[in-house]
This record gives C-alpha cells, structure tokens and sequence, in this order.
C-alpha cells in the first residue's frame, strides 16, 4: 500500500541571495496529506504489483505475505512472524493460510504465494480474495481450500496452481484427485462445489470412482458436502473466460497463454456476479488449427492421421516414433497443448501405415479408467488396497506390469509414492493415470531426538 506522503513547504522571503540564518523567524507550513483512494480496479492492479515485487525471491518450501490482509495459523511450536508483505514463512511452520476480500475502504486484497515440493517438482500456488488453504504441507499433501465472495468490481476469489510443462504431478484436494501438467485455477465453495479449470495441459479430476479428462479452455465440478467431494466430477464444460482473464496471472513463475473456451453449454458461475476489469488484457491462443505465418506444412509428409478424443500430442508423437517437436513443426502447430479431436495430422508415409487400428463400428464403447485407493493418506507402515476398472480396453498396465480392467492391489509404500496405471484403447490411444499415496513421517522418539 502507497506509505504516507509528508509534504513540508517553508516559507522563504527571497530565494535570490537570501540569509538561510534570517529566515529562521519565517513560519513554517507542515502540510500532511493522506495517500489517494484508489478505485477496486486500481487496488488490484497494485496490489498484484506489489505482491509481485515482495514475493520475488520465494524459494521451494516457503510462503510469501503478498498483499495485505493475510492471516496464518501456524503449528504450536512455530516462532515465526507473518504479519506484512514480503515476509517469508517455511510450509513446514504453517498450518493455515487465509486472505482477506477485496475492502477498498481499508485499502487491502489478500494475496498469499506459495511454493511446494510435489512429486521432486516445483509447484508454485496463489491464493487470493477470501480463500483458505488448510492442511498445509511442504508437499501440499490432502490440503482443503475454501473460498468465498467478492465485490464485483474484484476478481472471485480462488487458488491458482502452476507446475511444470514437462511432467504431470498429483494433487490431493478437498477429497479430489487432480493431475495435472501446467497451470490450473481451483474454487471451492462450502457445501456447493469445486471448479477446476484447465488453463494449461489436460487435467485429469478424479472423486467417488470417477475420473474426468478436463483439456485446456474447460472445467468441471465436484458437489461439495462442507468442503469435502460428496461426488463425482461433472462433465466438461466451456470456463468463465471473464474469471479466468481476472485472475492474478502475473504472478506465476511461467507466462500463460489463455485458451478459447471449448465449445459446449457455459454454466454460470457459483455465487458471484463478474463484470470487466482494468486488469492488464491477456493474450488469448488463437485455435489449434491456426498456423504460425511462416510455416509450411510439410509436403513429403503425405499420411494423415484424425486425432481422437482425449488424445494429446505427446501421446500421438510417441506411437509413430516422432518427437513432439517433429510432430508439431511438421504441422505447423502453434501450440503443442492445443488439438483437438477430429483433426487432422500430417505424417511421415511410412509412419502412418502403423497408425492402430479403429474400434469397428458396433464395437463396445471404451471407458474412462476408475482409478482409486481405499486409502490416499497412512501412517507409516500401514498398507492400502489400490483398485482400477475400465471396460472395454485393449491393454492394461499397473506398475508396468500386464494386469486386467477390472482388478485390485494391496500396497504398502514405506513412504510417500505414486503409483501409475496406463491403459491402452482399442484405437491406439494409451492414457496414463497417476494416483498418490500420502505417507505421515514416523514420529520421533526420545532417544532418537536425543
């Protein structure tokens, strides 16, 4: 927030060859004024700037006072200190974290930046508007978001979550499954429902024996009992670009690039009303099918192939022996994120006489995979039964081992691990499904603190 600005004006009789001892008995004007009210808009336009600046040098494993008003709970014997911007805390002291609604009577719009250690990844979180993180984790493991209202004027409150683009990670939320491989923008509204949205790379949402493949420009919900998943995820459906455009991307690590909203019904969002903002304008990915201007399609490239649902390029790439790159420069694909089903893909001839084979009509429908645990959090030397169903699939592997669609297995991981169950379509396309068992450290005795 801009500090108080003291502006002390002397009253001097002449500037020209004065005597600075003589004008000593001149009076002196002390004039205090009170820093400009900025707008809601203005107020989070520099709240995200400042918020930028004080959190630049967060490191893996801390939490960063972006903007005022935060509050933390921390663990009992935590002496650390978190009460203004730019103030650091380990994840390892806190408990909670909670930011404030948008008041532009007192001038403040919470924002929280974390960043924590999933899978050996770096995965970057902002928190902000009335939001709760609960059960927080240097590896964010079985942690519960809240969020609540917003003036109109501010963006919904919501979390923010960036991993890398190269490997998908598995985050446990508010009872839900999500893996994801790039940037996704999560709510939760008490005893109503979650919305996940994909901004970057497909998302897999999983709950109550559902799995949903949520692609880049879509979202899906999950009922709410509290802040708990009392169901499974909806079906896909176009986000709020509106939302999405407000949010606070600029203080992610990576720039992100919007995606057009995917064709289908738009369902209104949950308890708020969005207007425009004076938010910097975001650049938004033109269609998959455009082409960079100063490509060409590869002309010795004369075999097709038409993508199919829930595929995606690496997986495409993969099963004709190319590199993604390769695949994309080929085709002129301006974003390696963004096909869709029914496109068409230029390949090398010899490489396409290998494409799979294509389910004969009348053939059973495929299944997405039910990939889940008994349980996704132990204590140390507990064991969990982990069990999958898909019907209809050509292949079936669970921990690289040939198994069937309908089958499950006890585990008893020593410590935190992900397990990964891959299951290959009659048309060739192999989906990979990620599920993370949460291991609690054993507690240390006295003579080992000894």
């Amino acid at each position: 927030m801009r500090s108080l600005r003291l502006f002390i004006t002397v009253g001097l009789a002449s500037l020209s060859g004065c005597n600075l001892v003589a004008s000593t008995s001149e009076p002196v004007a002390i004039i205090v004024t009170s820093p400009p009210i900025l707008t809601c808009e203005e107020l989070v336009v520099a709240a995200v700037d400042l918020a930028n600046d004080a959190c630049i040098e967060l490191e893996s494993g801390e939490a960063c006072y972006g903007h005022a008003q935060v509050t933390a709970e921390f663990q009992p014997d935590s002496a650390v200190r978190f009460n203004l911007p730019g103030d650091m805390a380990e994840l390892t002291a806190i408990r909670s974290l909670s930011t404030h609604a948008l008041s532009e009577a007192a001038q403040t719009w919470g924002i929280a930046v974390l960043k924590a250690s999933i899978e050996q990844q770096t995965v970057m979180f902002v928190l902000y508007g009335e939001a709760t993180l609960d059960r927080i984790t240097p590896e964010m493991g079985g942690a519960t978001l809240g969020t609540g209202s917003a003036p109109a004027c501010a963006p919904p409150p919501a979390m923010l979550a960036q991993s890398s683009e190269a490997e998908q990670i598995s985050l446990n939320l508010n009872g839900v499954e999500i893996t994801f491989g790039s940037t996704i923008h999560v709510s939760a509204l008490e005893d109503q429902a979650m919305t996940i949205t994909a901004i970057e790379g497909t998302v897999v949402v999983a709950a109550h024996g559902a799995a949903r493949i949520v692609h880049p420009g879509a979202q899906v919900r999950t009922p709410l009992d509290g802040l708990e998943a009392s169901g499974a995820p909806s079906g896909p459906a176009p986000f709020d670009l509106i939302s999405i455009q407000r949010a606070p991307l600029l203080l992610l690590d990576r720039p992100v690039q919007l995606p057009r909203p995917i064709a289908g019904p738009t369902i209104p969002p949950i308890g708020s009303t969005l207007t425009t903002s004076t938010l910097p304008a975001m650049t938004i990915a033109a269609p998959a099918t455009s082409e960079p201007a100063d490509c060409e399609i590869r002309s010795d490239w004369t075999g097709t192939y038409t993508v199919q649902r829930g595929e995606n390029l690496s997986s495409i790439a993969r099963r004709f022996g190319l590199t993604v790159r390769e695949l994309q420069e080929g085709n002129c694909i301006a974003n390696p994120n963004l096909i869709r089903a029914g496109q068409v893909l230029h390949l090398p001839n010899a490489t396409a006489t290998r494409a799979p084979a294509i389910t004969p009509t009348g053939a059973a429908t495929p299944t997405t995979a039910l990939f889940r645990a008994d349980q996704t959090m132990l204590a140390a030397g507990q064991c969990t039964t982990i069990r999958w169903d898909v019907d209809n699939a050509q292949e079936v592997y669970f921990e690289e081992q040939a198994t069937t669609g309908h089958q499950a297995q006890e585990v008893c991981p020593q410590e935190t691990k992900s397990y990964r169950l891959v299951v290959v379509y009659p048309d060739g396309r192999q989906v990979p499904y990620t599920l993370r068992i949460e291991v609690a450290a054993p507690p240390v005795t006295t003579e080992e603190a000894r």
